[in-house]
C-alpha cells in the first residue's frame, strides 16, 4: 500500500491563528514531504525544524511560532523523527 500526497494547500487554524496553528503547520512540514523543489522536478521533501517555522511565517502575515513551540518541535524532531 502506498500513500500519495497531493499538492494541495492545508489550512490549520486556531482561535488567533498566530502560534499554535503555525506550530502544527511547521510540524507537518517536518514530518511529511510536502514542500516541492523550486523547479518542480525534484520530489517533495521535508523541512528541518529550523526551516519549517520560517517557511510558515513567510506565507502567513500573522503566523509566529513562539519559542516554546520551537523547543518542542526540536525535541520532537530529535526524539521521534530523526
Amino acid at each position: 500500500m502506498s500513500t500519495k500526497i497531493s499538492q494541495k494547500r492545508i489550512l490549520v487554524h486556531c482561535v488567533h491563528g498566530i502560534s499554535c496553528s503555525a506550530a502544527v503547520g511547521a510540524a507537518l512540514l517536518v514530518a511529511l514531504p510536502l514542500v516541492s523543489a523550486p523547479n518542480g522536478r525534484a520530489p517533495a521533501t521535508t523541512l528541518s525544524v529550523a526551516a519549517a517555522p520560517a517557511y510558515v511565517t513567510a506565507r502567513s502575515s500573522t503566523a509566529d511560532v513562539n519559542w516554546g513551540f520551537r523547543a518542542q518541535l526540536a525535541e520532537w524532531e530529535h526524539g521521534s523523527v530523526g
